[in-house]
């Protein structure tokens, strides 16, 4: 009879305060795990923006022949979808270039958006957990 399978519930305290502190270790290890994917995914996306911005800065710098500043200024009012319009391309090879930039440009504007809005989103969730 001392054989019969423990249940939950039958008194066996010890295994279950071992198993709470697993569960308590492995939730702690979880949300360090997700901080450093956070703070590494933000730094990935962050280097994929100054990529881009500097990639259509430097096309349009020779592509159009364009003052460096001018051509900065194009490149990040083009990928964040502003458009002034006081500035454009004139040469097919920019038109064209622009084309695919613009495509590639705010995908990676957008993610870096959507990346530090949800950052910033679970800092304060955090915050007001631990409050």
């Amino acid at each position: 009879m001392g054989d019969a399978p423990r249940r939950a519930g039958d008194g066996d305290t010890d295994g279950d305060s071992v198993d709470r502190e697993m569960a308590k270790r492995l939730l702690a290890e979880r949300i360090a795990a997700e901080r450093v994917w956070e703070q590494a995914g933000g730094r990935l996306v962050a280097g994929l923006a100054v990529g881009v911005l500097t990639v259509g800065t430097v096309a349009y710098h020779f592509l159009e022949g364009w003052s460096w500043i001018d051509s900065l200024y194009f490149s990040t009012v083009a990928v964040t979808t502003v458009g002034f319009g006081d500035l454009s391309p004139t040469t097919d090879l920019a038109k064209l270039f622009t084309v695919f930039y613009l495509l590639s440009g705010v995908a990676v504007i957008g993610l870096y958006i959507d990346q530090r809005v949800s950052a910033r989103r679970k800092r304060a969730s955090r915050r007001r957990a631990r409050s």
